[in-house]
């Protein structure tokens, strides 16, 4: 409050009003001024306190790339101390096959500094062992200009230890319904055919005295269920793990097995790649992890055709280009809604599990008397990935998925 006073009358005119008011507003910035400034003190108590007991390690670099800034969680997750790396260009904390990923956020960063760059790298620490960690950072732009760049650093050895439990699992989840596919596939087809060898054998039997003629032709059937017997159950056993996936490649696994299939079944399989074959596209073969994945969705992806679908003809497509590798599995059948698929039939779940395990996506069209579509796309990215997973020993994949 500013009381300006006078013992006479009329002592102050206009122009003392404006300068009074001018000595009032800056009393009141001054005022304003200390108001802000103990506010922004306590913002930056706020924010200290939580960059100081974040998990994550908070730095920022100038516009050389030189560390400015670390949080004191800095030492306990790594063994550095802050003076140890304050100067030091951003690679420091790299590791060498982190090298070039750091660098080309950084330049990314410099191009578009509004764009938040996440990197997954190994961070050395001070005992010279690593952690794999993740790195979020945006720039930092001041009057207009680059200036740095500022972000975190998370340990995630506990979230990938969990993803690796998470896959183990889901592989003997798989695991177990593989085998159940596989007993009901036994029960359908083999138990049957023993089931009619042992009546012919008795028929065969009873006729052998009483009639040599009828007991020849019971031989012949019974040589051609034992062939049809022995053709299935090879059928079966390739299934479970075909081995020429590893030998001869994915085109021809699965060209092996739709000719099993239409021998089977009586169905039109069509197996087609671009380039074609698809092992001499320029580009080296998939991870066999990824070659089984779409191997197993392609002979789901026909096993739901065969039993669902009422389909003359299937046609499968694959594809190998620099960014990805694509499948797709068509068919002219009856076609469903996707949306309104009963629970316990758990054939499009597993082969949408089974691309996803891989970083890849899936989808799958279809429509009424139009028939159905299923498409899967796993990038060259998602492939390295898994490539380096299983070098480290890292990716178990699901030994089967389940019958719709």
């Amino acid at each position: 409050t500013i009381t300006v006073q006078s013992s006479a009358r009329n002592a102050f005119d206009e122009e003392d009003g404006i300068l009074l008011k001018l000595l009032a507003d800056q009393v009141a910035i001054a005022v304003t001024n200390a108001r802000l400034y103990e506010e922004l003190e306590e913002s930056e108590r706020r924010y200290r306190h939580l960059v100081d007991n974040s998990p994550d390690i908070v730095w920022s670099i100038d516009a050389h790339g030189r560390f400015t800034f670390f949080s004191d969680s800095l030492e306990s997750r790594t063994g550095w101390k802050p003076e140890q790396l304050l100067g030091q260009p951003f690679t420091t904390l790299t590791d060498a096959g982190g090298h070039a990923a750091a660098l080309q956020a950084w330049e990314a960063l410099r191009a578009n500094p509004e764009d938040e760059q996440r990197v997954r790298l190994s961070l050395p620490l001070a005992n010279g062992q690593t952690s794999p960690a993740e790195v979020a950072m945006t720039g930092t732009v001041v009057d207009g200009r680059f200036a740095g760049a500022h972000g975190a650093v998370r340990d995630i050895g506990e979230r990938e230890r969990l993803e690796r439990s998470l896959r183990r699992q889901a592989g003997e989840l798989a695991a177990g319904r593989e085998r159940a596919n596989l007993a009901r596939e036994l029960h359908d087809s083999v138990t049957q055919a023993l089931f009619s060898m042992g009546l012919t054998t008795r028929s065969l039997e009873l006729l052998l005295a009483r009639d040599p003629e009828a007991a020849r032709s019971k031989v012949a059937e019974l040589r051609d269920l034992q062939r049809d017997a022995l053709a299935e159950m090879r059928t079966l056993i390739f299934e479970l793990r075909p081995s020429s996936l590893e030998s001869d490649g994915l085109l021809q696994a699965v060209r092996t097995h739709a000719a099993a299939v239409h021998g089977r079944t009586g169905m039109n399989v069509e197996v087609g790649a671009e380039p074609d074959p698809l092992e001499e596209s320029g580009e080296a073969r998939a991870p066999i992890v990824v070659e089984e994945a779409l191997y197993r969705i392609a002979q789901e992806a026909l096993h739901n055709i065969v039993k669902h679908a009422n389909a003359r003809t299937a046609t499968i497509r694959l594809a190998r280009d620099a960014k990805a590798i694509h499948l797709s599995v068509t068919d002219d059948g009856i076609g469903f809604d996707p949306s309104q698929v009963p629970r316990g039939h758990l054939g499009l779940a597993g082969m949408r599990q089974r691309a996803e395990q891989l970083g890849g996506d899936f989808a799958v069209t279809s429509r009424a008397a139009e028939g159905s579509r299923i498409e899967v796309v796993i990038s060259t990215a998602a492939m390295a990935a898994v490539a380096q997973g299983q070098h480290e020993g890292e990716v178990a994949l699901p030994a089967g998925a389940s019958a719709k």
